[in-house]
């Protein structure tokens, strides 16, 4: 079971920045998921669901598993 608890933090945070990226470690059992999602993002129709990301030698996989 995960959860999930958004900051206290992330309204004022808004005023501030042209976009949010918030990123998760989901623990499942044994195996760990990350998680990334765009929050917010100006003047953009940015995806709402959460996609899998790995980190690699060669930088970070976004949606690849």
């Amino acid at each position: 079971t995960t959860t999930s608890i958004a900051s206290p933090m992330e309204g004022q945070i808004c005023a501030l920045s042209d976009a949010i990226v918030r990123l998760d470690l989901e623990w499942h059992g044994d195996r760990a998921r990350r998680t990334l999602k765009i929050v917010k993002a100006r003047g953009s129709n940015h995806e709402l669901d959460v996609q899998d990301f790995r980190i690699t030698g060669k930088g970070i996989e976004v949606g690849a598993r």
